[in-house]
């Protein structure tokens, strides 16, 4: 994503990554390592590019059902929809 909005300034603004997590089955160091640098990384992009009220990458990190998914997919396409 970072790449894309580097590359495609025209983007800005109007792309959206939904992030959505499966729930780690572990707890070692490595899970906990990954998980700080995904956030640090979601959290660089969007100081970076967003905007207020606007991220580029929205990053849901909870164990959600399938129609949570696919409602919260459909959602956030159907806003990045209104932006083009």
């Amino acid at each position: 994503m970072e790449q894309l909005l580097q590359q495609h300034p025209e983007k800005r603004g109007r792309v959206v990554l939904v992030q959505i997590e499966n729930p780690a089955r572990g707890r070692g160091k490595d899970v906990q390592e990954v998980q700080s640098e995904t956030e640090a990384t979601v959290k660089r992009i969007n100081e970076i590019f967003g905007k207020p009220g606007y991220q580029h990458v929205v990053r849901i990190d909870k164990p959600l059902q399938f129609f949570e998914r696919s409602r919260c997919v459909t959602r956030n396409i159907t806003k990045v929809c209104e932006h083009a």
